[in-house]
């Protein structure tokens, strides 16, 4: 990370400023309620202080930086989580551990806008906890997107009001911030072609190394349709990663309306030709963009496809608090899944012997889809031992008015 391009952006932003975001506090508000916590937090980190741009539960709006747990968070791509600070060597002589707010649990996920990482969204407890999963890192880090869309939401609005000479000067700094995630995306499609492409080649070469005569017919035909298979999985591969790779998901607009979850699944189960079984779904309603949970669910319903599975069943459960839509195969085997299907990252040494077939982009697409409504993708019922997909339903905002509908996507069981 380059710290000074990074405090750069920040000082240009405008964020460091005092005015409020009532969309940011209601969303600290949701994950304070989601987790039960006493403490939530959306802290920037300026070159000596943490600023709380959004605060609950604390009375001062800054700490020090040398201080700062969010200080660690920014240092890394994924959430960041002490279960007993009192426990741990680098945090038990914290002033904010022997003193007020006396902090326990800490879980901060990174915010970052436009490539930089510019603080953190994060839960803090007094009361230590015994475990924090990696599905509940997912949903943490769901919230921070959403809070960094938020944030450059406002960075836009005050944007406008610049001088053309300063806009175009911010504008260049922006164009240079995709490079890490184009990277990954480089990398993760050179990892998954070259099975591909070495089986086209070696077939390829072996149909053309032997005599006409020594191949039956059926051996010939037998090699043509792994070259063709391996051709489409090649044009398949780089279809979706182009896709995802020029897709801006930070400005990607959306359309809330209030629609019936069981319409869309059934219309995206039919458009994908797959037999669903939705007598275990409980008719949820949310307050989202349509369109993007219709291609959601036709994501998820090719993915069984493409898995050999013809009969689905959907029911509901819940994740952290949250209703939740899982789907799996009607005789519940497991899925060649894990939390990596979901993320884009640089391949090691490691993927070979996973059982998981790693990155895959089309449920990559359809989770950053859902991220836009504080939602997300999931493997259920753990990454270990994977035997659905679950969508988490967009989160209720803190509000006395059961089934209250809400800013943030409320979901309601009619």
């Amino acid at each position: 990370m380059n710290e000074e391009r990074r405090q750069r952006f920040l000082d240009e932003s405008g964020f460091l400023d005092d005015s409020a975001i009532a969309e940011l506090d209601e969303l600290i508000q949701a994950a304070a309620s989601e987790w039960d916590v006493p403490i939530a937090l959306v802290s920037l980190l300026d070159r000596d202080r943490q600023f709380f741009k959004s605060c609950m539960g604390l009375p001062d709006r800054e700490t020090g930086r040398d201080v700062a747990f969010c200080a660690h968070t920014i240092l890394g791509r994924e959430p960041f989580v002490i279960l007993n600070a009192t426990e741990d060597p680098h945090f038990a002589t914290n002033p904010l551990v022997t003193g007020a707010p006396h902090i326990r649990f800490y879980a901060g996920a990174p915010i970052s806008v436009n490539g930089f990482t510019l603080g953190s969204f994060c839960i803090i407890d007094s009361k230590p906890r015994a475990a924090f999963s990696s599905a509940q890192k997912q949903r943490l880090q769901s919230f921070a997107d959403t809070a960094a869309r938020m944030l450059e939401k406002t960075r836009l609005v005050l944007l406008s009001d610049l001088p053309l000479q300063e806009q175009l000067k911010l504008a260049h700094t922006q164009r240079e911030q995709s490079d890490a995630e184009l990277d990954k995306v480089l990398s993760m499609l050179g990892h998954q072609l070259r099975a591909p492409l070495n089986s086209i080649q070696g077939f390829a070469e072996l149909l053309l190394q032997c005599p006409e005569q020594s191949l039956s017919s059926g051996t010939v035909k037998e090699y043509a349709e792994i070259i063709r298979d391996s051709a489409q999985v090649v044009h398949r591969t780089v279809e979706n990663g182009l896709r995802f790779a020029v897709t801006d998901f930070a400005h990607m607009p959306t359309q809330k309306t209030r629609f019936e979850v069981l319409e869309v699944v059934h219309t995206a189960a039919q458009d994908a030709r797959v037999d669903v079984d939705t007598t275990a779904l409980s008719p949820w309603r949310v307050t989202a963009d349509r369109d993007h949970f219709y291609q959601v669910f036709t994501t998820m319903f090719r993915f069984f496809d493409e898995a050999g599975i013809t009969q689905v069943k959907a029911f509901d459960t819940v994740h952290n608090g949250a209703p939740t839509i899982a789907m799996g195969s009607r005789d519940g085997q497991e899925l060649p899944i894990d939390d990596r299907c979901f993320q884009i990252y640089k391949p090691s040494v490691d993927d070979a012997n996973s059982r998981s077939q790693g990155c895959n982009y089309n449920l990559v697409y359809a989770d950053r889809l859902l991220r836009l409504h504080s939602s997300g993708l999931h493997a259920y019922p753990s990454s270990v031992e994977a035997r659905a997909l679950a969508l988490t339903l967009p989160p209720l905002s803190a509000c006395k008015e059961e089934n209250a509908p809400t800013t943030l996507g409320a979901v309601s069981a009619a």
